[in-house]
């Protein structure tokens, strides 16, 4: 089963990350600004600005995952 995760450098994403990758999952999992710090073969990391709906749209139906996460998040509260 392939799964997408959005957000997948932030806190939340990691540690699906971390969950779905020790369960045997593929995961495909994008950031924007920030690395994903995780090293694993059959984790592909992708950069992808979510606000870029082409981009988003192109991406999803060229990895047809079985499972979308949406785990980013806007972390600037005063923004």
């Amino acid at each position: 089963m392939k799964v997408f995760v959005t957000g997948a450098s932030g806190l939340l994403g990691q540690k699906l990350l971390l969950e779905l990758l020790n369960s045997g999952y593929e995961v495909i999992g994008t950031y924007n600004r920030h690395l994903i710090p995780i090293e694993h073969d059959k984790l592909v990391k992708m950069k992808l600005d979510l606000t870029d709906r082409i981009k988003l749209e192109d991406l999803i139906l060229k990895i047809q995952p079985n499972v979308i996460v949406h785990a980013a998040a806007y972390t600037n509260v005063d923004g």
